[in-house]
């Protein structure tokens, strides 16, 4: 069974009654590969020696922003019960070690990038036939959108 190595987490190891009740809930993180941001992970745990190749976070210590939106919630307002996936930049907030001044920093630059520099994005949803389909695999792409609309 995995635990979370946050400090005083109630899913880690030595609490493993309550970890079982709360394992069904709760999806344990691994590391991020990137250096930085598995720094950042180990500010947050509060853990100084922690070996990033086994470790976990549990899911409690994520914001929703956090993760990645499916594309049908976004385009039916539908959330479907699946393994909700990380954003490569998520970094754990909820109930974590207090993190020094920098990494509060950081977090604020990162959350106005994602919200104000990186415009969202709309996307055209259009109906194509099966022959449609065939000729855009063999041309080129840019011309075949021109051609549908």
């Amino acid at each position: 069974m995995s635990w979370c190595v946050v400090k005083h987490c109630k899913t880690n190891k030595h609490h493993p009654k309550e970890a079982s009740d709360l394992g069904s809930r709760y999806r344990f993180h691994r590391f991020p590969k990137n250096p930085f941001f598995s720094n950042l992970w180990v500010i947050a745990a509060g853990k100084p020696n922690i070996n990033i190749q086994s470790a976990r976070i549990c899911s409690a210590h994520f914001e929703d922003d956090c993760y990645v939106k499916p594309m049908i919630e976004t385009f039916l307002n539908y959330s479907p019960r699946c393994k909700r996936k990380l954003k490569e930049t998520a970094i754990p907030t909820v109930d974590v070690h207090s993190p020094p001044k920098q990494f509060e920093e950081f977090h604020n630059e990162l959350e106005y990038f994602e919200s104000e520099v990186v415009p969202d994005t709309e996307i055209e949803v259009i109906e194509i036939s099966s022959n449609d389909f065939e000729d855009i695999r063999n041309n080129d792409v840019e011309s075949e959108i021109e051609r549908i609309h």
